[in-house]
């Protein structure tokens, strides 16, 4: 996440326990981030058919401890790695290896994984809520500054991908966008990228996240902690979201970071966006704008054309088309006018 990932139609795996659920939601969202987060090229139509097969097909994931109602998390994989696990009777890794397998056996050949500004002192208990707005250790890597260990196990959890002939986007949730927090940002994010660049496992890096704290609802008074999912770039190019893509890519591009693996996530097809209706005080010019067309704007800001950005589809319904008349329809929680029934989704 979640990344997904927080939205009802984003369909990720967003900490839910049920193989079966998990499966079908990784599989749509194969289906949503196949195109242009993962970068595929068509290959020649079939002469009979007149399709154009994919050469790559990706899923958003999370790893299962089998038999058991809770575990994986993205973060205690990683943390856990080379331990063992008596759950289900060997390393963390090997059954990391199995899970793979049978992916790469359904033909998937690039995952998308999710690392959060996790705190390590945040476990089972732990107060998340605002305003402390916490991330717990098991959703991602320590912040300010990850572990030697959590970095050596997520090379190690690179080089596996690459054994299977797989590759990882990899998102990088930083709930701490503000820019009070660049020096923090700076040490989490360079040591993660130092760690992953040049590998050959990495297909992209996308930058995701919020601000620690936000205002919600109207107020110009922070109520709420930010959400823990792609960028908020409906609030503009002059947001804090917007400016710190423009800060983050260059940054990540200064360890030697090619461009074209750097990206970041943007909803489309979200009828209240696209229609940019009047926005809070936090807008730029008081209006919600259409998320990927800033998108394109902090890569022209940036002077980069990358080679994909991740692109959610969310579809037209009575939740989050709240300016259409439309027949009544059983109604989710929102914020900003978007369906986030899963954003507090925590593994305790």
């Amino acid at each position: 996440m979640g990344g997904l990932r927080k939205i009802t139609n984003r369909a990720v795996m967003v900490f839910r326990r049920e193989v079966s659920t998990r499966f079908c939601r990784s599989l749509l969202a194969a289906a949503l981030v196949m195109g242009a987060a993962l970068g595929l090229p068509a290959s020649a139509p079939d002469a009979a058919e007149g399709h154009y097969p994919l050469q790559s097909l990706g899923l958003y994931t999370q790893f299962e401890e089998r038999g058991q109602p809770f575990n994986y998390w993205p973060g205690w994989v990683i943390q856990n790695f080379d331990q063992y696990d008596p759950a289900v009777g060997h390393l963390v890794s090997d059954e990391v290896s199995l899970q793979l397998d049978k992916m790469n056996a359904m033909g998937v050949n690039k995952i998308t994984y999710e690392l959060r500004t996790a705190n390590r002192s945040c476990g089972p208990g732990c107060n998340t809520t605002f305003p402390s707005c916490r991330i717990p250790s098991a959703l991602g890597l320590d912040w300010p500054q990850p572990t030697p260990k959590e970095l050596t196990n997520l090379k190690s959890f690179f080089d596996l991908v690459t054994s299977k002939g797989m590759r990882i986007n990899l998102s990088l949730t930083n709930t701490h966008m503000t820019v009070s927090a660049t020096s923090d940002s700076k040490a989490w994010l360079g040591a993660i990228i130092q760690t992953v660049k040049g590998h050959p496992a990495l297909n992209l890096l996308l930058f995701a996240g919020d601000a620690q704290i936000v205002a919600i609802n109207g107020s110009n008074i922070p109520n709420a902690c930010g959400q823990e999912a792609e960028a908020p770039l409906w609030d503009g190019p002059s947001s804090y979201a917007a400016r710190y893509l423009e800060w983050v890519i260059p940054y990540a591009m200064s360890f030697g970071m090619p461009p074209e693996q750097l990206s970041s996530e943007a909803i489309v097809g979200d009828f209240l966006t696209d229609s940019m209706p009047a926005g809070g005080w936090k807008t730029t010019d008081h209006h919600l704008w259409k998320p990927i067309g800033v998108l394109k704007a902090v890569f022209d800001s940036v002077n980069i054309r990358p080679r994909s950005a991740a692109m959610l589809s969310h579809s037209t319904n009575t939740a989050n088309a709240s300016r259409r008349t439309c027949p009544p329809a059983t109604t989710s929680a929102r914020m900003s006018g978007r369906t986030r029934p899963l954003v507090t989704s925590r593994p305790w």
